[in-house]
């Protein structure tokens, strides 16, 4: 797990307080659970506001995964 304020080239299962972690479907290497669980520790730590959260959260999903949050 990252806790660095540089973003690029985040992994996905990685996170700093102001990224939430990523996540992609199909992926056995990174099952939804262990977004989920990453995702709770991550709530817990940022200070972004509500409308950020949501946006940043969309915004480290892939696949089909970020065109159902988009719609």
């Amino acid at each position: 797990m990252a806790f660095s304020n540089d973003t690029r080239g985040l992994a996905l299962d990685e996170y700093t307080k102001t990224v939430p972690p990523g996540w992609t479907p199909h992926n056995r290497q990174y099952p939804l659970q262990t977004y989920f669980e990453k995702m709770d520790l991550w709530m817990t730590m940022t200070d972004l506001s509500d409308t950020a959260i949501g946006a940043s959260v969309v915004g480290r999903l892939k696949g089909q995964a970020y065109r159902l949050a988009m719609k």
